[in-house]
């Protein structure tokens, strides 16, 4: 009797242990899946068949599953595409059965993919990571972008300089030779030459302004002489594209602002209205118009276009930094959210009305200078 209850104590003891560590696992396998779907990169683990054995929460999410309803699907078919392919990762892992890394593009987005053999047992498996590196290589480019914009800017500085003194000789002999030449057709082609050595003057200038690599300086400007010093930077490809340059421009007094930086705006519009009627295809139109409203006491600044026009659900989110309309690699989203910035320090507005398949129309308003003063930097 006594031996027979020991053995049943014994039992007892052995079932408590067995319950305590099956409990110690249970709990141990929860905090694991609870680490694993913790986890925002994608997390998939598959088998050499290439059917998907345990995935994560924000993997399933990605296709708007739940994990039970992907386990068992072949990657081929989540991924719609056929495997193996040229230069395929999974593959790639499969046959070395090692450790593969590389960027893959997945439905325009850019993923850094590591993939990692394991063992679930005594079957061989591979674990994959997927990284989403889209926003970061956007940040990335920017910022090459960026450095090379400053580069450029020392570049045309150089360039522009250098064209400056030749410049300066052919308009001063060719003035030397209307004093000297009498014969009106001889006058008529010199004078033809120093129109346009002038005007190569006007745009090394601008180009020299725009370049300027300096704290902001603001001063008395007149807006409509800023525009078309800025229209006058893209003439070329204006002529280029057929795209026709209509101004409307009122009489206007003075602004106080940094010039480069107006002109950064203004050419920031003309380049996206350049883009947009590229698109559209059409016989491109940019309407410049200017006014002013002496009761509000400010410069308006119309610029319309009859490009592509910009999706309804788009607009709200045109200023903000990085969005962008464009396709990948014709802009970083940086020029609408730098031109709103620009504006806002110079005391103004800019707002942006589009429809969709008809074209953009850009509004700013730039206070005056009233009675001769303006901001501390422009008082007088």
């Amino acid at each position: 009797m006594t031996r027979r209850a020991g053995e049943q104590s014994e039992r007892t003891r052995a079932e408590e242990v067995d319950r305590t560590r099956l409990t110690d696992v249970a709990k141990s396998q929860r905090q694991w899946q609870a680490t694993f779907d913790a986890v925002t990169d994608y997390i998939v683990v598959f088998n050499a068949e290439r059917t998907i054995r345990k995935v994560n929460v924000s993997f399933a999410a990605r296709f708007g599953k739940h994990p039970r309803e992907i386990i068992g699907m072949k990657v081929s078919d989540l991924f719609q595409m056929s495997l193996p392919h040229d230069n395929c990762v999974i593959d790639r892992a499969i046959m070395s059965n090692s450790v593969v890394i590389d960027e893959v593009g997945v439905d325009g987005e850019i993923y850094l993919t590591s993939i990692f053999p394991a063992l679930f047992g005594e079957e061989q498996v591979y674990v994959g990571i997927l990284k989403n590196m889209t926003e970061m290589n956007r940040m990335r480019d920017q910022f090459y972008h960026a450095h090379k914009l400053v580069s450029l800017g020392q570049l045309v500085s150089g360039v522009a300089h250098e064209l400056n003194n030749p410049l300066t000789g052919i308009l001063g002999l060719t003035e030397l030779m209307l004093r000297k030449v009498p014969d009106e057709s001889v006058r008529a082609g010199l004078d033809k030459i120093r129109k346009a050595a002038e005007r190569c003057a006007e745009i090394v200038d601008s180009l020299l302004c725009f370049s300027r690599q300096q704290m902001p300086q603001r001063s008395l400007a007149h807006l409509n002489y800023v525009i078309d010093r800025t229209a006058g930077m893209r003439i070329y490809w204006f002529r280029k594209r057929g795209i026709e340059i209509v101004k409307h421009y009122g009489d206007l007094p003075g602004v106080c602002v940094d010039v480069p930086q107006i002109q950064q705006v203004v050419l920031n519009i003309f380049l996206n209205a350049e883009e947009a009627i590229a698109q559209a295809g059409t016989q491109g139109c940019i309407t410049v118009t200017t006014s002013h409203d002496e009761g509000r006491s400010c410069i308006t600044t119309v610029i319309a276009d009859n490009g592509t026009g910009i999706k309804s659900s788009d607009l709200p989110r045109i200023f903000d930094p990085f969005f962008s309309t464009k396709s990948v690699g014709h802009g970083p989203g940086l020029g609408l959210s730098i031109a709103y910035g620009l504006i806002s320090e110079h005391g103004g507005t800019i707002a942006v009305d589009s429809k969709e398949g008809e074209g953009t129309t850009v509004t700013i308003e730039l206070p005056v200078v009233k009675d001769g003063r303006g901001p501390s930097s422009c008082a007088t």
